[in-house]
């Protein structure tokens, strides 16, 4: 269980992630239902990091992942930390529209996470970019085609500023 756990937020981690996708990917491929990915990434956090240091840093980190993990409720959902600031939310079964508007509520729930600065310090801002992305598997090059598209869409969100969605 430890093997499969980020520390710092208590999801599954990228290894975890690796695994699940593989087996998703399959079960989407054989039923012909759509798999749709979620990445958000954390805009500001380095300045903030520094600012209040690292254990304000873990404790927001860890408040993000408990508003992801409040965002997927089906047992078949998978939150985990992707990598660094980056999250991925794991939808199997579920269509692009209803990704969305997951990814929608992720937006609007992580707006008020707030963290008590010490007194005169100003905290850096601190956004959450979040690209969307669906296919139906078709078994052609594995579960890539997915993560890139997801991470186009992230890239894009990013491009256009903090606190925003792309799909993808």
């Amino acid at each position: 269980r430890l093997a499969a756990l980020d520390p710092v937020t208590q999801l599954s981690n990228r290894h975890r992630f690796d695994d699940y996708m593989k087996t998703v990917e399959q079960e989407c491929q054989t039923s012909k239902t759509p798999l749709s990915l979620i990445m958000c990434t954390v805009d500001g956090f380095n300045g903030f990091n520094e600012t209040c240091g690292s254990q304000a840093g873990d404790q927001y980190l860890y408040h993000l992942a408990q508003v992801l993990k409040r965002s997927a409720q089906r047992p078949e959902d998978l939150v985990c930390r992707y990598g660094g600031v980056t999250f991925a939310v794991v939808l199997p079964g579920l269509d692009g529209a209803k990704a969305e508007a997951i990814a929608h509520q992720i937006l609007e729930a992580f707006k008020p996470l707030k963290v008590n600065p010490s007194q005169g310090t100003e905290i850096p801002p601190v956004g959450l970019s979040v690209g969307v992305a669906t296919v139906v598997p078709s078994g052609d090059g594995g579960i890539a085609p997915l993560i890139e598209k997801c991470d186009r869409a992230l890239r894009t969100a990013r491009e256009a500023g903090s606190n925003g969605l792309a799909i993808g």
